[in-house]
């Protein structure tokens, strides 16, 4: 208790220290509880703000380490913040054309240049499919032809290579008129093989008669030797044909114009 005096009266003032000490409390814990509030708005916004922010940039990341391991990953604009629309479009603009350049070149690679059928790359790789299928018991036959243009040297010789890649581009194209243009490949030189699935002993034999008779016909002249071989008749796996079927065109080569289909001895 305080006591003043003042022009002789005493005025007693009792204190109430016990509330006003719960009352600093009080604000004190209501100041903390308000800073840790505002402490945890502050960083609730901010990470949703560089969420925000960092996600399509990570995206784009991502995107662009596709790229070098061979994908082209595209990327949806949706939730991303406005500004960062025009970089997404302009980033999928690109990978779409270099998917389409890609194709292109992958296409460009498959094929020969000269005669624009399937080349020795792409026959390498019908063999691992081919392989795969017999494995996965959705393939149970599969033909081979190996042929080449019979004194093709000859044509070099007396006609230039120009003459020469006629032959060969007129040949490749009686190739694909009868088995189709998926089957048909390209080795070198004037060296063709052919690829057919499901093929029988009769049907092989009938296409390679009738490519040696169109040949004769539409090659100036000359003419083609042809060997076959069959799976599994001849061969105990697709790897094997190719072996066997360039063993009959070797018979075939020793009297020229002809069919030999490769016989187990």
């Amino acid at each position: 208790m305080a006591i003043a005096r003042f022009l002789n009266w005493t005025v007693s003032v009792i204190t109430p220290t016990v509330e006003i000490a719960q009352t600093r409390k009080i604000m004190i814990y209501e100041m903390l509880a308000v800073t840790m509030l505002a402490i945890l708005v502050i960083i609730i916004i901010g990470s949703y703000t560089v969420r925000r922010y960092t996600k399509p940039l990570d995206k784009l990341i991502e995107g662009f380490s596709s790229i070098g391991k061979g994908g082209y990953k595209q990327i949806t604009a949706d939730g991303y913040a406005a500004e960062f629309n025009m970089m997404i479009q302009v980033y999928n603009d690109t990978i779409r054309k270099l998917e389409e350049v890609h194709t292109t070149l992958e296409g460009a690679a498959d094929l020969d240049e000269l005669t624009k059928v399937y080349n020795r790359r792409s026959f390498e790789k019908m063999l691992d499919i081919i392989h795969s299928e017999i494995e996965a018991h959705s393939l149970s036959h599969v033909g081979m032809m190996v042929l080449d243009v019979d004194y093709f040297k000859q044509i070099n010789d007396s006609q230039g290579h120009v003459g020469g890649d006629e032959i060969l581009k007129n040949l490749a194209a009686v190739i694909e008129s009868v088995v189709g243009a998926r089957s048909v490949f390209r080795f070198g030189g004037d060296e063709f093989a052919v690829v057919l699935r499901n093929s029988t002993d009769e049907l092989i034999a009938a296409m390679a008669e009738d490519i040696r008779s169109r040949s004769e016909q539409v090659l100036n002249g000359y003419t083609v030797s042809i060997g076959t071989a069959v799976y599994p008749k001849n061969a105990a796996s697709v790897s094997d044909l190719l072996v066997l079927a360039d063993k009959a065109l070797y018979t075939s080569k020793k009297s020229r114009n002809k069919v030999t289909a490769y016989e187990n001895n």
